[in-house]
């Protein structure tokens, strides 16, 4: 069993998103990461026929509960871009972002965004990961 399919079976949360996703006309690609600006981020790679094309990039050094958290964090930004259509390309993510979350510029000159839900969703998840999930789920 693969380390998402891991996460799948222990964290609710985890499937809400994978079950919200699979509703959307959206398809997320995850690839490992290794890049030293991030620990893991969600891009918009393309769109056609009503599609749009996204690609998660996680850091696969951290340890797993980690990870899983982390996943969770991207899996819900890949949520907040399925939920608004007029997100097609990186001029329009930006201003999305720029209305629901935080941005900021890294020191490479990348837009870097967040979102009070996808910090909670860590929160979820490592709750969940450890067994000690909150008596009032969301």
């Amino acid at each position: 069993m693969g380390i998402v399919d891991q996460g799948l079976v222990r964290s609710a949360t985890l499937r809400r998103l994978e079950d919200r996703l699979r509703q959307a006309r959206v398809i997320v690609y995850l690839a490992p990461g290794h890049e030293s600006s991030t620990r893991g981020r969600t891009r918009l790679i393309g769109t056609g026929d009503g599609w749009r094309y996204l690609l998660i990039d996680l850091d696969t050094r951290l340890p797993k509960i980690d990870l899983l958290a982390l996943l969770g964090h991207e899996l819900q930004h890949a949520v907040e871009i399925a939920d608004a259509p007029e997100v097609v390309n990186d001029a329009t993510l930006r201003a999305f972002y720029g209305r629901i979350g935080i941005g900021q510029r890294t020191w490479d000159g990348r837009w870097q965004f967040d979102t009070d839900a996808a910090v909670a969703t860590v929160r979820h998840v490592l709750q969940e990961m450890s067994g000690h999930a909150a008596a009032h789920p969301h």
